[in-house]
């Protein structure tokens, strides 16, 4: 479409209800009196009013603007502008198709409409011929003076406009900020989460390792007792029996704490693996535009079934696109990616940034080492845990001062009816 070199405003109307369109008709009708341009003021007029209630169907409000313009060589045109938006974003439904848009190339010489993320904005000029626009400037007095008939309107059209436009700014910055809280909280309920996890996992290792320690021993020590059953005699026989009785509670004890284990895999679900790594990706997406840098997230189609632990699984790719973060500067990138293999998924974290020194890499999965100051380095062996539990592997592969690649395998987890 041609661009326009300089433009000069006429009127901008903005709309919210259809009570607007006879003043769109009106001032319309006056715009169309120019002659040069839209000889049939009429059809203008209601190919406007069309345009505008379709927007006020779809979005409940918008603004209609004219302006003269002239191209590189001077032709001068009166360009129409036409803009909505669909509040929060999302999807619109209006098509180029539509009969008002038909209407309006029938009318004008050029037109387009571009619809993107519920932002519609419809441009179309009507050229004069070669008239030059200083030509048509000299008419803009008087048509200026028609559109504005009561001496104030003028003054009131652009009040009325700028208190339109800071409306919807303050609007839009209010459910940015309803937005930012929610995903803060969010974040603070997963670093709690991850506090927890970390204290649990801590605890059941100490646990279990304490459990592996006592059961060989109390196996050793019933099987004794239980040969030396057969030679005491039978006054003794009830000190045999009571030490049988505690060797069976200890045996039990470690029963318990290894069934508890095996139960953690009943607290997952079937869920999408694509919708928990979009869920990740957004809690983190103000701090990565904070910092400049670039996060990615590259699928194929289709949806990725999974048993998971959503709030583990959340925590774990939350950990690993932060650390992708901080090891990047401005200008720097992080991709998420997921694809299917032959007994499940592969999930891979890569970034270009700082990478991990070759002497930690080989002990980086392991508690207590770090590569950054002031941190204790459970972060990662956390997240291992949660693969693992995940039926899944963990492997890095780093450079440094070319980047990080994080994999993840995991595999389909068949769960008890």
């Amino acid at each position: 479409m041609a661009f326009f070199r300089e433009r000069l405003h006429l009127l901008t109307l903005l709309f919210d209800g259809e009570e607007d369109l006879p003043r769109i008709r009106e001032k319309t009708l006056i715009i169309a009196r120019l002659g040069r341009f839209l000889p049939d003021g009429q059809q203008a007029a209601q190919v406007a009013v069309e345009l505008v209630g379709t927007l006020l169907r779809l979005h409940g409000s918008g603004r209609l603007r004219y302006r003269l313009g002239s191209d590189a060589q001077g032709r001068a045109g009166l360009e129409l502008t036409c803009e909505s938006a669909l509040p929060g974003g999302g999807e619109t439904g209006f098509q180029p198709s539509s009969q008002a848009m038909t209407q309006l190339r029938q009318m004008m010489d050029e037109a387009e409409l571009e619809n993107r993320h519920g932002n519609v904005k419809i441009r179309a000029v009507k050229w004069g011929a070669q008239t030059p626009l200083p030509e048509v400037q000299k008419e803009e007095k008087d048509l200026t003076d028609k559109l504005f008939a009561e001496a104030g309107q003028a003054c009131l059209e652009n009040l009325r406009e700028q208190h339109r436009e800071l409306v919807r700014q303050l609007e839009e910055r209010s459910r940015q900020n309803e937005e930012l809280n929610r995903l803060n909280a969010e974040l603070h309920q997963l670093n709690r989460d991850l506090e927890s996890a970390a204290a649990e996992r801590a605890i059941a290792e100490m646990a279990l390792k304490v459990a592996h320690e006592i059961r060989n021993p109390a196996t050793v020590i019933g099987g004794l007792v239980r040969n030396l059953r057969k030679e005491v005699p039978a006054a003794s026989q009830a000190k045999i029996a009571a030490i049988l009785a505690k060797t069976g509670e200890l045996e039990t004890i470690v029963a318990d704490f290894e069934r508890l284990a095996a139960q953690r895999r009943l607290f997952m679900h079937k869920e999408d693996l694509l919708a928990i790594m979009r869920e990740s990706t957004e809690l983190l997406r103000s701090d990565f535009d904070r910092k400049e840098v670039a996060l990615h997230l590259e699928h194929q189609p289709g949806a990725f079934p999974f048993m998971a632990n959503v709030g583990m699984l959340k925590i774990a790719l939350t950990h690993l696109l932060r650390n992708g973060l901080e090891a990047c500067g401005p200008g720097g990138r992080v991709t998420l990616g997921i694809e299917r293999t032959s007994g499940g998924y592969r999930i891979v974290i890569e970034d270009t940034g700082v990478g991990i020194p070759t002497p930690k890499l080989a002990q980086i999965l392991e508690p207590f080492v770090t590569t950054k100051p002031g941190r204790i380095g459970l972060g990662l062996p956390i997240v291992k845990q949660i693969i693992e539990e995940h039926q899944g592997t963990i492997r890095l592969e780093s450079r440094e001062g070319e980047g990080t690649r994080v994999v993840l395998d995991l595999q389909f987890i068949r769960l008890p009816a």
